[in-house]
């Protein structure tokens, strides 16, 4: 336990999550819109897709389900969609202001990951609410999530984190790197399968994009939660966001690298 405590240093986690957790708070001072505008998410996406099986289209799911999968979804994208932090940290590096992450006693990597766990615990209670209401009025819509889910959606926010962890570093070589983070967030909801059902996608997309790591951002984790998931595809799925990790741990560990150096020989 010490040598977890000390590789994962709980103190400067607690305080970088609960600062950051205060700001967004701040940043959405008006919280109740916030919360209209989740519950219109929901309802509107849960009646385009009604309208959509009612014209007969086909997917893994039946009538009955559509309504859990609205609700999955949106939690599921809810955490796989990142904004706040990512643009303030872009901008702190072109400013010149990215030297202070270096001194701090925390390596750079683990205060963003903190500061994102921070952006996101915002809409854990909404979530946590939500849940509680839809069970209230719609539970035999909404069943509790099957186990297989919260380890493919740890594995989904981790790699969440550090796809827009690539994109901050991207800012150390590109003037502006935020029409890459908008980009990712306005596509990632329908390529991941959380807006859509994944198998509505053209069969060559469905092809291109099973072996990238859109699908774990959404339809994967979002299929565990309805049960639909085979034992094979699970640990599959597993293998598949360890790989991805370790892929991109190693792309950011050399992007920091080479962009620090950059950053310092530039007079950073």
């Amino acid at each position: 336990m010490k040598a977890v405590g000390a590789f994962f240093n709980f103190p400067l986690a607690y305080l970088v999550i609960r600062n950051t957790l205060f700001r967004e708070i701040e940043y959405r001072i008006h919280y109740w819109i916030l919360i209209v505008s989740y519950f219109v998410s929901f309802f509107s996406d849960y009646l385009i897709l009604k309208l959509s099986y009612a014209s007969g289209r086909n997917s893994f799911l039946n009538q009955d389900e559509v309504f859990a999968f609205v609700f999955w979804g949106l939690v599921v994208r809810n955490s796989s969609t990142l904004w706040q932090e990512v643009m303030t940290f872009s901008t702190q590096i072109k400013s010149g202001e990215f030297r202070r992450f270096l001194l701090q006693p925390i390596r750079f990597s683990k205060y963003f990951a903190f500061c994102c766990t921070g952006e996101k615990a915002i809409t854990w209670p909404l979530n946590i609410f939500a849940f509680i209401v839809v069970r209230i009025f719609f539970s035999a819509d909404v069943a509790a999530p099957h186990p297989y889910f919260w380890l493919l959606f740890l594995c989904s926010f981790i790699i969440t984190w550090t796809l827009y962890y690539t994109f901050t570093l991207i800012t150390f070589w590109i003037e502006d790197s935020h029409f890459l983070i908008a980009s990712f967030n306005l596509s990632s909801g329908i390529f991941a399968g959380s807006l859509l059902p994944f198998d509505w996608l053209p069969d060559t997309l469905q092809s291109a994009l099973r072996f990238t790591p859109f699908r774990l951002l959404g339809d994967i984790p979002i299929r565990a939660a309805l049960g639909k998931l085979s034992r094979e595809e699970y640990y599959n799925s597993l293998s598949m966001a360890a790989l991805w990790m370790l892929i991109l741990f190693s792309i950011n560990a050399y992007l920091f690298k080479r962009g620090t150096l950059r950053y310092e020989s530039h007079g950073g």
